[in-house]
């Protein structure tokens, strides 16, 4: 082996000599210090990290006057949230209000597009619709939103229910018989399955 006797004893003093440097160094510092992270210790080294340019400023920072001349700040005034629909839906509205809805006989069968009924039930539903406005005697409004062509599409409308006639006998059975034609028990979700 390369090291020799005399080697491994100067090894041996030097790593003595070390410990006691360090431990003389740790009883400086005391163990309270280490507990609460102090760098400092009860009687002040001249190195210590409060004391700089022969100033002390840890009596500095228990000093009570030095907040003297805080002025608090005054408590955050929370504002209350704005329902901004409410106020557009407010502002925005329009004077004239929209045509109410047309009126629709009662017991009317809830037929979707989605469950394949024939057009030709779609006209009995119609005229059973127009004739039931007349019974009632409904009169169509002037559409707002219609433009210039409101007037006219009104006129059409209401000539449509003047001139209506009730379902005869034969309408009827035809419209009962073209009611089982279509997929009453389907959904929009089944034909959507369907066509996919």
């Amino acid at each position: 082996s390369a090291i020799k006797d005399e080697d491994i004893d100067e090894i041996l003093a030097r790593g003595e000599q070390k410990t006691s440097e360090l431990n003389q160094k740790m009883g400086k510092m005391g163990e309270s210090n280490l507990r609460m992270l102090r760098f400092d210790t009860e009687e002040e080294a001249p190195e210590s990290l409060y004391v700089f340019d022969g100033e002390d400023y840890r009596t500095k920072q228990h000093n009570p006057t030095a907040l003297a001349g805080w002025i608090e700040p005054p408590k955050r005034e929370r504002k209350a949230n704005y329902a901004v629909d409410a106020y557009f839906r407010e502002a925005l509205r329009v004077s004239e209000p929209k045509a109410p809805k047309a009126p629709r006989p009662p017991k009317q069968p809830n037929i979707q597009d989605f469950q394949f009924f024939p057009p030709r039930l779609f006209e009995f539903l119609d005229k059973e619709i127009y004739a039931f406005r007349k019974s009632i005697g409904y009169k169509v409004p002037r559409n707002p939103d219609a433009g210039p062509d409101g007037e006219r599409e009104r006129e059409e409308e209401q000539a449509k229910i003047n001139d209506a006639m009730p379902l005869d006998e034969a309408e009827a059975t035809e419209k009962e018989d073209l009611l089982t034609q279509g997929f009453t028990n389907w959904s929009k979700r089944d034909f959507q399955q369907f066509i996919k």
